[in-house]
């Protein structure tokens, strides 16, 4: 059974890692929203995004375009989470990485 709320998790802590690691481009439209003098406030629908976009750039390369992996500990879709599917292990798993693999952390 698949699990897509997994991938909605996923996708969100991708989006959030990233706002976190305050990327170039991000801070340029911080910065052009403080000049406005509006205050930046992502919507799930942003944050989704966000995530994808850091999943197309850092993720899709070991964990394949639909999630299935390029071998079966790299698979998103199933029910297999080496460690741990809860939302904190998947934060946790991004931010910190996976020693002895090619996980490196997202922080």
């Amino acid at each position: 059974m698949k699990q897509p709320s997994c991938w909605r998790i996923l996708l969100l802590f991708l989006a959030v890692g990233l706002a976190s690691t305050g990327s170039t481009a991000q801070r340029e439209d911080k910065t052009k929203a403080r000049d406005k003098g509006a205050k930046e406030t992502l919507t799930q629908e942003q944050e989704l995004d966000l995530g994808k976009k850091v999943y197309e750039a850092s993720c899709k390369m070991c964990h394949k375009p639909d999630g299935k992996g390029t071998m079966e500990d790299l698979d998103l879709t199933d029910n297999v989470w080496k460690h741990g599917n809860a939302p904190e292990d998947i934060e946790k798993v991004i931010r910190e990485g996976v020693k002895g693999t090619g996980m490196r952390p997202r922080r």
